[in-house]
């Protein structure tokens, strides 16, 4: 008697992802064969099977269809993380969604098509063959090509900085919005800046900054607080403080703005609000750093921004043999600029102690049981 198939293995099969050496279940998920991010984003979703192109997550598997609150969840963190195509089914319909693409109304992703289960084969929409025809993805370009992620978070940066300079006259608009990024990229990775009532809570820290916003003095002693634990110039204060356009009109239009409650020029709502920095690359908010810095603080500093990318490949055909060969290293990199050569090859080093380290672990964890 044939055994019952769960649905999405059916639409998997059918699709004709199952053979596919690309095709990874979430419970067979390898850590050591991805880098940190990609492994981070998996865990956080936690999909039923992810297909993978080029090592990056193309299309994320779901075992049902979720309630409202469920699905505007995983829309807004395959969002955030960018990956292209999700689907998820049920015993009768298969949905698939534009992850490029979230509704500004409803918070979820835009739907591209939706498939009868029983009508799933190589030949539908999103199959295996069709998602490597060039002229399948004519028809689906624009949707997967407009009004992405970042796309509206240099939007919103861009105008929020602008806004600072323009209508508010604040000289140091640029770092002043450059350091809640790096706070809410702390806050959305669960750091715990031990300050007042931040916590490793991440709904509770935004609660909390979202007060030290409105209050000029609250926020300055964050930063001062801020500047003692972290290396940089980020948080050089000088004598901003006394700046006379620091009205409270400008911590409330912050506080507003990073709330989302807040309208620019084209009418739509800051995003700032969904935004999930834990997830979003790095390599974006790398991009966010070198747009903001502008092209006079470039030419002046000599500071431009390395694509995540191009990081990858250099640490591939250079330092990455080498590193699998011995257990300790210097590296330096004397242009660290944003530090994205660093974190790459720290991460890359951790990935590897602990692939080397796992077995062992393993070992002497059911020796431990064994013995008990």
């Amino acid at each position: 008697m044939k055994g019952y198939e769960l649905p999405i293995e059916i639409v998997i099969r059918r699709l004709g992802f199952k053979n596919s050496k690309n095709l990874i279940y979430y419970s067979e998920f390898n850590d050591y064969d991805y880098n940190h991010h990609i492994s981070k984003i998996v865990h956080e979703i936690k999909p039923y099977a992810i297909y993978f192109i080029d090592g990056n997550p193309f299309i994320l598997f779901f075992d049902n269809l979720f309630d409202e609150v469920s699905f505007k969840t995983i829309s807004k963190q395959v969002w955030n993380a960018q990956i292209p195509v999700a689907m998820l089914c049920d015993d009768q319909t298969v949905k698939i969604y534009n992850g490029f693409s979230l509704n500004l109304t409803s918070y979820f992703l835009e739907m591209a098509t939706e498939i009868p289960l029983d009508t799933c084969s190589v030949a539908t929409e999103f199959s295996y063959l069709e998602i490597t025809n060039p002229i399948f993805w004519e028809k689906f370009s624009k949707g997967f090509s407009n009004n992405k992620l970042n796309n509206y978070l240099l939007a919103n940066i861009t105008y929020l900085t602008e806004e600072l300079k323009n209508t508010y006259h604040i000289g140091f608009a640029t770092k002043l919005v450059l350091r809640l990024i790096f706070i809410r990229f702390l806050i959305d990775r669960g750091v715990d800046l031990a300050y007042e009532n931040f916590s490793a809570d991440i709904e509770q820290s935004k609660n909390e900054l979202m007060k030290c916003l409105r209050s000029k003095s609250s926020i300055y002693n964050l930063f001062k607080y801020l500047k003692s634990k972290f290396n940089g110039n980020l948080f050089d204060l000088g004598n901003e403080i006394e700046c006379p356009e620091l009205t409270q009109d400008v911590f409330n239009m912050l506080a507003d703005f990073l709330s989302g409650t807040i309208s620019m020029n084209d009418g739509q709502l800051s995003l700032f609000a969904l935004y999930d920095f834990n997830i979003i690359p790095v390599e974006l908010i790398s991009n966010i750093y070198e747009i903001l810095l502008g092209r006079e603080a470039r030419a002046k500093d000599n500071a431009f921004y390395t694509p995540n990318f191009l990081v990858e490949y250099i640490l591939d055909k250079t330092t990455l043999g080498f590193l699998k060969e011995h257990n300790k290293y210097t590296i330096l990199d004397p242009a660290c600029g944003f530090r994205v050569i660093i974190v790459i090859e720290a991460n890359s080093y951790v990935n590897i102690r602990s692939s080397r380290l796992l077995p062992k672990f393993k070992t002497q964890k059911i020796n431990s049981w064994c013995a008990a």
